[in-house]
């Protein structure tokens, strides 16, 4: 039986002031029982402010401050880190800027307990994306063909941010030590779920670029992922 209240929502901030007390409200009312743990990496305009005055009225609201920007991957882990030591049995990674949207945590949360990785999925029978133009979309769908096909990865969508992780997966010791960022991150998740025989699952939900804020996607963020896939891909033959 999969307990809600042993598990946490992992929400990284960087500069979300507009919208991460937006998603938390929204969250503890749908789900009161869920425990939510923000990462903050330094933000500036008052993020962390925000979640210190929030957290007078959640008490299962928790709050990691950090000082400088360090990676998304950086902070999923510290939160990885967080739920082993507060004996947490599941994890949902989600972003604070609006593009992963409250309705579709049902999907992930009430996933069938047994699965280790359920990933929300844009890629599949009922998922979709708004807001994006084309060139974004096509960035998008080439790098998840490109990670499949180099990693036989069977889940669509490779890159998404939004899941659910049970404990053997967030607690794997080479995933805490790893050092990548952003969508290598996620990529990275899903391949050593693969090599460890994990199980995987995908539901659908709708995608919205973001709302709030500015956008942290940069060239950087996708030669990462493309030459971690390749040594991963060289590495595993």
């Amino acid at each position: 039986m999969l307990l809600v209240n042993r598990m946490v929502i992992i929400i990284p901030t960087l500069n979300e002031v507009d919208s991460a007390s937006i998603l938390i409200n929204s969250i503890f009312l749908e789900f009161p029982e869920i425990s939510i743990l923000v990462v903050d990496d330094g933000s500036k305009d008052g993020t962390a402010e925000s979640i210190r005055n929030l957290k007078k009225k959640y008490g299962k609201l928790f709050l990691i401050e950090r000082n400088s920007e360090k990676g998304l991957g950086s902070a999923y882990r510290c939160g990885f880190e967080f739920a082993q030591k507060n004996n947490y049995k599941h994890v949902i990674q989600m972003d604070a800027d609006g593009s992963h949207q409250v309705a579709n945590l049902m999907n992930l949360v009430y996933a069938p307990v047994e699965i280790d990785a359920v990933v929300g999925s844009r890629y599949i029978k009922g998922g979709g994306i708004l807001g994006w133009g084309f060139k974004r979309k096509l960035i998008s769908k080439f790098g998840n063909y490109f990670a499949r096909f180099m990693l036989q990865l069977k889940v669509k969508d490779a890159t998404s941010g939004f899941k659910r992780l049970s404990e053997r997966v967030f607690c794997d010791t080479e995933l805490r030590n790893s050092k990548t960022n952003g969508y290598a991150f996620q990529i990275e998740i899903l391949h050593a779920c693969k090599l460890r025989n994990y199980s995987q699952n995908e539901v659908p939900i709708t995608f919205i670029d973001r709302r709030f804020g500015t956008s942290k996607f940069d060239r950087l963020i996708l030669f990462e992922a493309f030459f971690s896939v390749i040594k991963w891909a060289v590495k595993k033959s």
